[in-house]
Order: structure tokens, then sequence, then C-alpha cells
């Protein structure tokens, strides 16, 4: 599931660098919702939404006809790496972001994985699918989203559910 998120590109970027001693999120703000859809509702509900809040805790959601709309799991992460994609997304141009960023691709189509990234700034959201747009790991503002999502599917991910 999350070597999805990182459907990379050719485009140029800006490096990833530590933003811990930029001004943090609100702790109980949404700072990010991730979703992986596509392929995962094969044999039942094993699609999946994190929900992130500026503390680092989050909830766990499983996606698909049948799933319950109460998160399956809660837990927490570091609250640095919330902070590292609020700061990134904060300074960053999102609108030119998503100009300068190369198509992307239908990974679900063929039994893939899309991902979807909503970032949350002091009220102002902005989404990127993988469908539209690659998430080029080159670019700061993927990189700390997949830095985060590796650390949110460590410490929680879906069990296989079927039909």
């Amino acid at each position: 599931m999350l070597a999805l998120i990182v459907a990379g590109s050719a485009c140029g970027g800006t490096a990833a660098t530590s933003t811990t001693n930029a001004a943090r999120p609100p702790a109980d703000a949404t700072v990010a919702v991730v979703e992986f859809t596509g392929g995962c509702f094969m044999g039942g509900p094993n699609c999946s939404r994190y929900e992130v809040r500026g503390d680092g805790s989050f909830d766990l959601f499983r996606l698909g006809m049948g799933a319950a709309t109460a998160p399956e799991v809660t837990g927490r992460i570091d609250p640095d790496l919330v902070a590292d994609l609020y700061a990134i997304a904060a300074a960053t141009d999102l609108e030119a972001l998503r100009r300068r960023l190369a198509p992307g691709q239908c990974w679900g189509c063929v039994d893939g994985i899309d991902t979807s990234l909503t970032v949350v700034v002091e009220g102002a959201t902005s989404s990127f699918s993988s469908i539209e747009v690659s998430f080029d790991l080159e670019e700061s503002l993927f990189a700390a989203a997949d830095r985060m999502m590796k650390a949110l599917t460590a410490a929680a991910d879906l069990p296989f559910a079927t039909g």
C-alpha cells in the first residue's frame, strides 16, 4: 500500500529539510488526510483513510461497502513528522506545486492503489490525487508526507477483510 504513495516523476523540486523549529499546527486540528483507494476494494472493504492531527494522534478508517463509520484504529506518531508536513505546506505555494508536477496515473485502473493527500493549514484545504499528479519525492511536501505515512503504517495498518 505505501509504495504507491511514492509514484515518482522526473520533475525537479526542493529537497526535504527539517522544519521542527517552525510554527506547530494546533494539537487538536486535522492537519492531513490520506486515503488509499482502488484495488484494495478487491475482496472486501480494505481501502483506508488516515486522519492525522497536529499532536500526532490519528484515526484509521476502513473504506468500502459495509465499513463502519467509526475509526477502526486510533494511535499516535511523532508529532514532529506532522509539524514538518504542516510547516512545508504553509511555506509552499501549493497551486504552483500542482502546476509543475507531472501527470498522475490511475493505479486503481489496473488493480493498484490510488492515493489522495489533503493538507489543512490554518483552515485552508488543498488536496492532491495520484490520479491527477505524480507524487514526486523530490518535492519536500511529498517527501514529508511519505515520512509521515511510513510512520502511520508502521503504527497501524488494517488487517485484510473479506466480503
